[in-house]
């Protein structure tokens, strides 16, 4: 064998290894973003202030996807609604058993009043709301942190998220420029 055939040989098994790292390398990006961490545009002001309007949002979906994990009060989970039929992100704030109800403006789990750090000061829940909601075993109750402007729960013909509807729980967000 000449040198010549050797080279050319040689950039044919280079080119090779060169598609295959290059496509294992992609394959492996998209299992990553599919199943261990999944990334979702939040075109509305519906979780302000704790994530802006445009923003996009980093969720850690490992745990529901190969295990059988419940979110706990105050998670940012993103879920399947089968009533808007796509991916929405809000926060837990009822979880099986609970009973959730407002008043003056505010939320009570079971009875009491819970702090919620993470709203606006002066923020309403939902002042005008009537309603009691309890909440079944494999379900939880979700609303937004813009509690006037988020289409949550308390609007959902169902209001109660299964279990198997939860996707991924929010690491972080940052807003789009």
């Amino acid at each position: 064998m000449g040198a010549f055939t050797w080279i050319k040989t040689f950039r044919k098994d280079a080119a090779k290894r060169g598609a295959v790292n290059f496509c294992s390398t992609l394959f492996g990006m998209l299992i990553i973003c599919n199943c261990v961490f999944t990334f979702h545009y939040i075109p509305s002001g519906s979780m302000e202030p704790t994530i802006k309007t445009n923003s996009f949002a980093v969720c850690w979906r490992l745990p529901y996807l190969i295990g059988n994990p419940s979110p706990h009060y105050g998670d940012v989970v993103s879920f399947y609604s089968e009533e808007k039929e796509k991916i929405l992100i809000k926060r837990v704030i009822g979880l099986p058993g609970d009973t959730i109800s407002f008043s003056d403006g505010h939320v009570l789990r079971n009875g009491e009043y819970i702090t919620e750090k993470y709203l606006e000061d002066n923020e309403s829940s939902f002042p005008y709301q009537d309603a009691y909601y309890t909440i079944p075993e494999d379900h939880f109750f979700v609303l937004g942190d813009n509690r006037q402007y988020s289409v949550d729960s308390r609007m959902f013909n169902t209001p109660y998220i299964p279990k198997k509807m939860v996707y991924a729980k929010m690491l972080w967000s940052f807003p789009l420029p």
